[in-house]
């Protein structure tokens, strides 16, 4: 599966390569175990949004590498009314996760796509993730074959809704 930008017909009108069957689940994810999500990866804040409307709180990690992607989310955050609900965090996830303490009920991964980015994030999540949900995007995104081989490796996943991955974490 290839997962092009485009502008969404479900949720916040922001660039995204989620499906709308990803999105919906994410959201629903955040629903259930919305207390206090960790992001990875946030380009211009469709995710950000989109669970930030139906969560208490949000750490949301990214580099965001070209400026205007930040100017972007920090815009779109204040549009959607969620700038006191949601902590930017502005760096490489190896950077900032070291930093965050476990409690997280939720985690969305995004992020560096690589097999070492990937393993680094799943590592942490499972620090800072224990008895909550992961979901991780691209899963069988055929430019990003690193995501599956590496989430594979760990285990499968619980279930799969086009390339959301998601798992239940043991506390």
């Amino acid at each position: 599966m290839k997962l092009p930008w485009r502008i969404p017909t479900y949720g916040p009108v922001i660039e995204t390569s989620l499906t709308e069957r990803e999105a919906t689940e994410l959201r629903g994810l955040a629903i259930l175990h919305g207390l206090r999500v960790l992001e990875i990866g946030a380009a211009f804040g469709y995710s950000t949004v989109l669970m930030g409307q139906v969560s208490e709180q949000i750490d949301s990690v990214d580099p965001h590498q070209a400026h205007w992607s930040l100017v972007t989310i920090r815009a779109n955050l204040r549009k959607y009314g969620l700038e006191e609900r949601v902590t930017l965090h502005v760096g490489a996830s190896q950077e900032i996760l070291p930093q965050l303490e476990c409690g997280y009920n939720f985690a969305f991964v995004d992020g560096d796509h690589t097999a070492a980015g990937v393993a680094y994030d799943l590592a942490q999540v499972q620090r800072l993730v224990a008895g909550g949900v992961v979901a991780f995007h691209d899963w069988d995104e055929s430019s990003c074959p690193d995501v599956r081989t590496v989430l594979e490796a760990w285990r499968s996943p619980d279930y799969v809704i086009d390339t959301l991955a998601v798992y239940e974490m043991a506390s």
